[in-house]
This record gives C-alpha cells, sequence and structure tokens, in this order.
C-alpha cells in the first residue's frame, strides 16, 4: 500500500470515528489489521473447504490437532455472530 492509500484510509478512520461509525480512533486504528487478517482466513478456508486439501491437513494433524482447531474454528465462528447480533 502506498502513501497516499495509507493517508486516505486513515482519514477515512478519522472520519468514521467522529461521525459515530467507530467509538475512538484505537478502535479505528484496528480495522486494515482485521480486514487483512479476515482476508487471509477466507483464503485459507477457501482452500482447506476444497477435498484434496482437507483431506492433507487432515492426514497431517493428529486427532487431538484436528478436534483442537475444530473447536478453535467453532468458537471464532459463535464469537463473531454473537458480536453481529447485537447490532
Amino acid at each position: 500500500m502506498d502513501t497516499d492509500d495509507e493517508l486516505e484510509n486513515y482519514l477515512a478512520d478519522i472520519e468514521d470515528v467522529v461521525n459515530g461509525h467507530i467509538i475512538d480512533m484505537a478502535h479505528a486504528e484496528l480495522m486494515d489489521p482485521l480486514t487483512e487478517s479476515c482476508a487471509d482466513l477466507e483464503n485459507e478456508l477457501q482452500m482447506l473447504y476444497t477435498t484434496g486439501k482437507r483431506n492433507s491437513v487432515i492426514n497431517k494433524m493428529s486427532v487431538d490437532e484436528l478436534k483442537s482447531l475444530i473447536d478453535a474454528m467453532n468458537t471464532l465462528t459463535q464469537t463473531i455472530r454473537a458480536y453481529s447480533a447485537k447490532d
């Protein structure tokens, strides 16, 4: 991302705070990292969702590791749903 884009995003974050869409700058500054994390997660989940990749992951992990991964994914989903429902 170039400097102009970064400045534009920062100004947009300030505008969101001023307009009451985001409660403060500490939260606004996490918008880009959250968006990047969501994009990375989406990409990994899309690859995992394909049968060949999913089977490869299953075969490389222990049963306990798989259970832990499933629990973490379920917890993440529940957390997102809980906060989304508060709108």
